[in-house]
């Protein structure tokens, strides 16, 4: 078992990812919970590269399942929401 990697900040998140309150507030914002995939896959990766016998080889399971973290959070819209052309809804008071 290797012991330069730590998979407890991973393990962390996946529990974090589960909890009723992540869950709630991601159908709050989103419409449909957290499957929690990005967590489970990196967790696997941790625990892929945690019992590699070879250090060498660990890092290298490692780093390649990190995920980037400086990715794309929020995608830009072309024109606002708010700016509807269609104008006003007939029928509605």
């Amino acid at each position: 078992m290797t012991s330069s990697v730590d998979c407890g900040v991973v393990f962390d998140l996946l529990w974090r990812c589960a909890t009723p309150r992540h869950q709630f507030a991601s159908f709050y914002r989103w419409g449909k919970y957290d499957d929690c995939d990005d967590c489970l896959e990196d967790m696997k990766t941790c625990l892929k590269a945690k019992f590699t016998r070879d250090e060498a080889e660990a890092q290298r399971v490692y780093n390649e399942g990190a995920k980037n973290p400086t990715r794309v959070i929020w995608e830009l819209k072309e024109k606002p929401g708010w700016d509807d052309t269609k104008g006003p809804q007939q029928g509605v008071h």
